[in-house]
């Protein structure tokens, strides 16, 4: 029988320095060690899936309006957007080489906070509510923002897809917040699947902000 995706990468983290196994999912060990979520295929195969609701919230990949500069050719820094299949969506197979600060076009996805996870490692959960200002801080202008509202648990395909995000969502977090909540993984599953549950109930429904700029011209 085939080995799944987590235990083949137990196995591969245990004898890399650069990754520790928690409850079965992989973590760094180096970099960022404020990040909440695991670094597996499971995690990359859920960021694939997020992105699709987004894309169907905000009807496309991205709202920038570059579509004709990305035709002719611009460098793209894409920060946090996951595995980035959706570069394979209209453009030519994606560049494995940067040159440093000669990107035109930088794009940022939005993160799903766990408010007691991220304050008890010193994150800034409300930034998305300063973006324009952040924006503006770093000389960018043209600034643009929106808001998109997405269901979750309820009204037809979209909510039923935000919902099974969701619960993907804690899955992955589990290694790390059972053990800060002090719970079991059985008292930890039982929690988070009420909170699904009402969801649906209580017509839960989660807000996006975006924002964008434009770099001066120098001349």
């Amino acid at each position: 029988m085939a080995d799944s995706p987590s235990s083949s990468h137990s196995e591969q983290a245990s004898t890399n320095p650069k990754f520790r196994v928690v409850g079965h999912r992989r973590f760094l060990t180096k970099g960022n060690n404020k990040y909440l979520l695991p670094a597996d295929e499971l995690e990359m195969d859920r960021l694939d899936y997020q992105h699709s609701i987004i894309k169907i919230v905000r009807k496309a990949n991205f709202e920038a309006p570059v579509e004709a500069l990305l035709r002719k050719g611009i460098k793209v820094l894409d920060v946090g957007c996951g595995s980035g299949n959706f570069n394979g969506n209209k453009s030519n197979p994606i560049q494995t080489q940067f040159l440093q600060s000669k990107h035109h076009f930088i794009g940022i996805t939005y993160l799903l906070p766990v408010r007691a996870a991220t304050q008890a490692r010193d994150i800034d959960i409300t930034f998305q509510h300063d973006l324009v200002h952040l924006l503006g801080t770093a000389s960018l202008v043209n600034i643009q923002s929106d808001q998109v509202s997405c269901p979750i648990g309820w009204y037809g395909r979209v909510g039923e897809l935000a919902i099974g995000n969701m619960r993907q969502l804690f899955s992955s977090m589990k290694p790390i917040l059972s053990i800060a909540m002090g719970l079991s993984e059985r008292e930890y599953d039982r929690i988070i699947n009420e909170i699904l549950d009402g969801f649906g109930k209580h017509r839960t429904w989660c807000r996006g902000l975006g924002a964008y700029g434009t770099k001066p011209y120098i001349l």
